[in-house]
């Protein structure tokens, strides 16, 4: 409805020529539900259609599963709606098609399986979570902690060998060059709406008088990896929602060190978020809106000053959270 305008005309191209030059990092299951619609119609709204089917039958799941989880907390199950109603959901999942959507659904029933103890079907599902997005990886070192290290082995084994066998067709010198070029991409080269990492380059600048994300980013991911590990050792293995609360302090770590969080990467955080007594995320998702402004300007330029409200509002959230939570423990 919009080729006509000059707008979204330059939109569009502008959109693509972000990523048209480099290789895609997409997993294979994902690639498979791209490839699904084109072996029946090349038209390309029939394939949009097919897309938001499959994320709003995805969202479903999540609400039905989710539900379960809190039931099973003894948590209220209204709290799924956190997620479902959530506008950036809405707009990003659904509307942007983004398949988080679908990771999220199947990292979720993966939850809810490990709830049953049905570790077998919960490490498939969960693979298929991987094959989707890579990011449910993080989770691993906190699903080790919280099934302890016999069955956690037996769950990462059966895991990596889904994917493994999923990647085996794929695999070969250029295969890996690429994906591994397309990786070190997102590490040091793309920024995007970042916290820490801004302050970092600012500092850059100054000292070198250089952008100095080739290095700072690689050290950045590594600090975060390391507190992210932390976490996951301080985890209380017999208590159900520290499993939940330590993994979402860990998920926001990830992002605030990261130098790139384009808006929908918080839809993780959020359906974390559901199942602890944490609602910074829920702040968060309203005031990352304010990161659109840059596809506003012709050369994507992001506005400094929106990016300190954002995080200014989410730091100071999420202290009075802490202190609050902090206040309720001690008062039981």
């Amino acid at each position: 409805p919009f080729a006509n305008s000059s707008f979204y005309k330059e939109l569009f191209e502008g959109m693509g020529s972000l990523s048209q030059n480099n290789y895609t990092n997409y997993p294979p299951l994902n690639q498979i539900i791209f490839w699904i619609p084109s072996l029946f119609t090349q038209n390309i709204i029939a394939h949009i259609i097919f897309y938001r089917i499959v994320l709003i039958a995805s969202s479903i799941g999540t609400v039905i599963f989710g539900s379960r989880i809190l039931e099973r907390l003894g948590m209220n199950k209204a709290n799924i709606f956190i997620y479902f109603l959530n506008p950036l959901v809405i707009i990003e999942l659904t509307g942007n098609l983004h398949f988080e959507g679908l990771m999220i659904f199947l990292f979720v029933y993966a939850f809810y399986l490990l709830q049953k103890a049905k570790y077998l079907p919960a490490a498939i599902v969960f693979a298929f979570s991987v094959l989707i997005k890579l990011i449910p990886l993080i989770f691993i070192p906190f699903i080790l902690k919280k099934t302890g290290l016999k069955k956690g082995f037996f769950f990462s084994i059966i895991t990596a060998a889904v994917v493994l066998a999923a990647y085996l067709p794929f695999f070969n010198p250029e295969f890996i060059e690429h994906y591994r070029s397309s990786l070190e991409l997102y590490f040091s080269k793309f920024e995007f709406n970042a916290s820490i990492y801004y302050i970092v380059r600012e500092i850059g600048y100054s000292v070198k008088g250089y952008n100095i994300i080739q290095s700072a980013g690689p050290v950045l991911s590594i600090i975060s990896a390391t507190i992210i590990i932390l976490f996951a050792l301080i985890q209380k293995r017999d208590n159900e929602k520290s499993f939940y609360t330590t993994l979402l302090f860990a998920l926001t770590v990830y992002h605030l060190f990261a130098t790139t969080v384009h808006p929908w990467y918080l839809s993780v955080l959020l359906i974390i978020s559901v199942f602890t007594n944490y609602r910074f995320v829920m702040v968060w998702s309203f005031f990352v809106i304010l990161s659109y402004f840059t596809y506003s300007t012709p050369d994507f330029n992001e506005y400094l000053p929106f990016n300190i409200i954002e995080y200014g509002v989410v730091f100071l959230f999420l202290i009075f959270e802490i202190i609050r939570q902090r206040y309720i423990r001690n008062s039981k």
